[in-house]
């Protein structure tokens, strides 16, 4: 049973869908359970069944029901990827390079990194270790596309979040790396970006084969160093804040 009381008209969707999450945290509704009817819930709020219909399509595009004609809504029995779409695309709304920014890649890294590592085999090491070198020699080859170039880049990235074999940390980690596609495309054309990121692309292929979470945090926070130094000057040349040391 839904948690109801009667409601203004301009709330009612959003408070139909709070009461959901609320019922669920309490565990009076639980996954794969039927919802009551859409006239049934309208009853309880005192609101149209319209209101209800739109609450529950928000929901079903959120992933936390489903909807079968002529059966009903349920409750989703497990967790899937479209459920993160609101904050996947809180997340692609973000403009530029900012410390917050930076700060959630390195924690999001650091993480899926680390969950790799515990699932990482010899054949997954040679497929990362074969990106590299692919990337490498394209840098080098006569005519290089720095869109193509920086593209490599993150597909080394998404190799590493492949391995890691969780829908929905990749579904955010993916979404993370791929913010700062244009960033690292100008750093990749910067006098010896490449060569720099290329370090710190091995030296993180080198920790993933340890297997040492200190040594992924070191070498994590290594690679993103000419990033919050880039984002100290760039503050320093507007006459902004000094930032600190990752």
């Amino acid at each position: 049973m839904l948690s109801a009381k009667p409601i203004s008209r301009d709330s009612v969707v959003e408070t139909i869908i709070a009461s959901i999450r609320e019922s669920l945290l309490r565990g009076d509704i639980k996954p794969g359970q039927k919802l009551p009817s859409e006239q049934e819930v309208a009853d309880q709020f005192q609101v149209g069944r319209g209101s209800v219909r739109e609450a529950m399509k928000m929901l079903s595009a959120f992933g936390v029901v489903e909807i079968h004609q002529g059966d009903g809504t349920y409750v989703a029995d497990s967790p899937s990827p479209t459920m993160l779409e609101s904050l996947v695309y809180a997340l692609i709304l973000q403009s530029g390079t900012s410390r917050e920014l930076l700060e959630l890649r390195e924690m999001i890294e650091i993480a899926y990194m680390d969950l790799a590592a515990a699932k990482v085999t010899d054949e997954d090491l040679e497929r990362l270790a074969s990106k590299l070198e692919a990337w490498r020699q394209y840098a080098q080859s006569l005519d290089v596309d720095p869109e193509i170039l920086a593209r490599l880049d993150l597909e080394f990235h998404d190799g590493i979040i492949e391995i890691a074999a969780n829908p929905l940390i990749a579904r955010i980690a993916s979404t993370v790396e791929h913010l700062f596609f244009a960033s690292v495309q100008r750093s990749l054309q910067s006098g010896g970006g490449f060569e720099r990121a290329l370090a710190g692309h091995v030296e993180i292929l080198d920790a993933l084969r340890s297997g040492d979470s200190s040594e992924i945090r070191r070498a994590v926070r290594s690679s993103l160093k000419h990033w919050y130094d880039q984002l100290r000057r760039d503050r320093s040349a507007v006459g902004g804040a000094s930032l600190q040391e990752p």
